[in-house]
């Protein structure tokens, strides 16, 4: 898009009561194994299903050993977009994106993020990067931080290692997934991962923008 676009409500049902059956469409997930490039596995987290996922949302963490310039972060978010939604895009500013190929299928990296400035919302170029792709209906938003060297080809070639893995291997003493909806919680409102999706029904279209505009970081004046 352009500019931030008009009409962005927050996403209904941040955290909700989960049941054990909310975990089964991740009963399997991707990882990079134990560690890639510089960064080492810490841990899973198996948030509660959202007004746009199927089942719940797992994120899982690498982290680099000692001091870095930025975050020192490598996130991977995963989930399957909702039954009664035709996709879960999200909302970028025009030329952020470039299409890129891991694997011989499609992806996007994308440059850059939302972000406040007074009353308005602007496109942020070099403060964080993403690649997005799918395997198998799994959704992956693969996040690193610009400032530890993590560009789009560092990206790229990290996805490439991606190799499926049992969740409950990751999860080995999991907590409730109450409890770990609410760290997830806590970790989509903050505001340095402020993103805009856009819901698209089933039997609508991505190019016309018909879907629903969520943010899953909270909505300010002006936005």
């Amino acid at each position: 898009v352009n500019r931030y676009p008009s009409g962005v409500r927050p996403s209904a049902s941040m955290v909700h009561t989960a049941t054990n059956g909310d975990a089964d469409p991740l009963t399997t997930l991707e990882w990079f194994g134990p560690s890639v490039g510089t960064y080492t596995y810490q841990d899973t987290r198996m948030g509660a299903q959202q007004e746009w996922s199927d089942g719940p949302v797992a994120e899982i963490q690498y982290a680099c050993q000692g001091t870095t310039p930025g975050s020192g972060l490598l996130d991977i978010r995963e989930f399957r977009p909702a039954a009664n939604l035709a996709a879960v895009l999200q909302v970028v500013a025009d030329g952020s994106v470039t299409p890129v190929s891991v694997a011989g299928q499609p992806a996007v990296y994308v440059d850059g993020r939302w972000v406040r400035y007074g009353r308005h919302m602007d496109w942020q170029l070099g403060s964080k990067g993403e690649l997005i792709l799918e395997q198998g209906g799994l959704i992956l938003w693969i996040v690193g931080d610009p400032r530890d060297g993590t560009s789009m080809a560092q990206l790229t070639q990290f996805a490439r290692k991606l190799q499926p893995v049992s969740g409950k291997l990751l999860l080995p003493n999991q907590p409730t997934l109450r409890a770990i909806g609410v760290e997830l919680q806590e970790t989509l409102q903050n505001p340095g991962t402020d993103e805009v999706l856009d819901l698209v029904p089933l039997g609508g279209s991505p190019e016309n923008l018909a879907g629903a505009f969520v943010t899953i970081a909270p909505v300010g004046p002006g936005a």
